[in-house]
């Protein structure tokens, strides 16, 4: 198929990864511009949105002012399909794709559902919208829209093992929000070294997670070295993520990762806590798998090769897409 996603690419984002896996699997592919992820295109970046949520406050509409540009790449690519990742295409700009012959319309929300804006992607002009929170996706339903769940994923080309475990410190990666942020705090208090990557944390952080952070944005290859070398790899999530994964739960499995990850029942669905991850409730069994990861590495690193076999075997971005395309009659090569 000839598939538009209507999305910037820059490194080990959601729309690199899908568009990676598709054009593996023989698709066309053609995205929005690729970006660097440095730290001026961040800025520029988070610029962008602030000026697109203003005017949609004062102008309303759907604030989508990159939609010309997505139609002018419509025009030249002929897509069969435009699929929208975390993008709440208003249902103008998808009845333009449709009028330039574009058949299916699909809608794949990584992000928590809570985290969509305005109306979201509360509309029947999609085929199918794909969700990660089974709450979210009844309450689609019961609007009458076509909803299914769908995980996020990893990508084993980049989501991979690399390097060997050299160090006895806890690997975090991702936004430093505050409940992420007093988790590694009550850690570092407690002796456990941390190794904290990502976007520079915001200048009112705890001054420890200021000292610890290094300021850098891990993807690809990079992001599985950190989390294969360390002693374990910590996943806590938004207080917006009800019963959902976010991409590290697989992209650490896929790297071989020690995943201790706060328990919530969905992880049963793709999982075997104990065997493939190991889940915590409490702060002091977060501290007691770090001990045992510690005490006995040759123990642990069962759970480790058995997550990743589960990733492997499950969660790859080609097993979402070949979910995706089998609704419209494509069959995997």
């Amino acid at each position: 198929m000839k598939i538009l996603i209507p999305s910037a690419s820059h490194i080990d984002n959601f729309t690199s990864n899908v568009a990676f896996t598709l054009r593996s699997m023989g698709h066309e592919v053609a995205t929005g511009p690729k970006r660097s992820w440095s730290k001026l295109n961040r800025w520029i970046h988070r610029a962008r949105l602030l000026k697109r949520d203003a005017l949609t406050r004062v102008l309303g509409g759907s604030g989508q002012s990159d939609a010309p540009m997505y139609l002018k790449l419509a025009r030249s690519f002929r897509p069969e399909m435009v699929l929208g990742l975390t993008n709440p295409l208003s249902d103008e700009v998808i009845d333009d794709f449709r009028k330039l012959g574009v058949r299916h319309v699909v809608a794949w929300w990584a992000d928590a559902p809570g985290n969509m804006k305005r109306r979201g992607l509360f509309s029947d002009a999609w085929d199918v919208i794909y969700l990660k929170d089974p709450a979210a996706v009844a309450s689609f339903r019961r609007c009458g829209l076509e909803a299914e769940l769908l995980h996020e994923a990893h990508n084993p080309e980049w989501h991979t093992p690399t390097g060997d475990q050299f160090n006895e410190n806890v690997a975090v990666v991702g936004n430093a929000y505050f409940y992420r942020q007093m988790l590694v705090s009550r850690l570092i208090r407690d002796g456990v070294g941390i190794d904290f990557y990502g976007t520079e944390p915001p200048t009112w952080s705890k001054p420890e997670i200021l000292r610890v952070h290094s300021g850098r944005y891990v993807p690809g290859l990079e992001k599985s070295r950190v989390f294969h070398e360390g002693l374990a790899a910590l996943n806590s999530m938004n207080l917006v993520e009800r019963d959902s994964l976010n991409c590290r739960a697989f992209e650490i499995a896929g790297a071989a990762g020690l995943q201790l990850i706060e328990n919530r029942p969905i992880i049963e669905t793709c999982f075997d806590p104990g065997r493939e991850v190991l889940v915590f409730d409490e702060y002091d069994e977060l501290l007691d798998h770090i001990q045992r990861a510690r005490r006995s590495p040759a123990e642990v690193k069962v759970i480790r090769e058995a997550g990743r076999a589960r990733a492997l075997a499950h969660h790859t971005y080609r097993h979402r897409l070949e979910t995706i395309l089998s609704r419209f009659g494509v069959k995997p090569n």
